[in-house]
């Protein structure tokens, strides 16, 4: 997908009774109030799916006073309501939350995910929140690569199963052991206490 611009829904992946499965799905622009939908009726149900990319924005004048949302997961009916282990690898969020006034520019809104996954993500100029879930949307996965603009960085579990995670890169320790500071060896550097030293 090269680019989609100008509607309420930009990319919808639409289970209609049965799935939208097993596929890749490489995104360029999308500037639109939703970005990608991931939604179903009749048991329809996105799993298992791949988007590679994607530059998520809203521009000055589209959809004022909305909310604007990179990715949602949502379900129609209600009849479905797991869509799971979607993986989002780079996508790059960029609402607008300055144009979007009284409404929210939020990266990722899930209603109805379960074990979704977004790596790397860009989240630049947004609203308050990076991830807002819902319903029984649980064990999600976020992590932000680029935090920019002001506010973001924060996540609203709301969900029946608050088990949703949000890792910011400059909040990141290392899982490889580093040094510090290096005493050597104290066994020989130990200044031994005595009452005269």
């Amino acid at each position: 997908i090269t680019r989609i611009a100008g509607f309420t829904i930009g990319l919808q992946a639409y289970g209609a009774g049965s799935g939208f499965v097993y596929n890749t799905v490489n995104i360029g622009q999308l500037v639109n109030r939703i970005g990608v939908d991931l939604t179903g009726h009749t048991n329809g149900y996105v799993n298992q799916n791949l988007f590679l990319g994607g530059r998520f924005s809203v521009f000055t004048g589209y959809f004022p006073n909305q909310d604007r949302i990179g990715v949602r997961i949502t379900s129609i009916d209600g009849s479905y309501t797991n869509h799971n282990n979607n993986t989002f690898v780079s996508p790059s969020f960029e609402l607008n939350q300055a144009d979007a006034g009284t409404g929210l520019a939020t990266p990722i809104r899930l209603y109805h995910g379960l074990e979704n996954t977004f790596l790397n993500i860009r989240d630049e100029g947004n609203g308050a929140y990076t991830l807002i879930t819902t319903n029984a949307s649980t064990r999600n996965f976020v992590s932000v690569g680029n935090l920019s603009g002001s506010g973001g960085g924060g996540l609203l579990d709301s969900s029946i199963y608050p088990d949703n995670e949000l890792h910011l890169r400059r909040n990141q320790i290392s899982s490889f052991p580093r040094d510090i500071f290096n005493t050597g060896n104290l066994v020989t550097n130990a200044c031994l206490y005595n009452g005269t030293t």
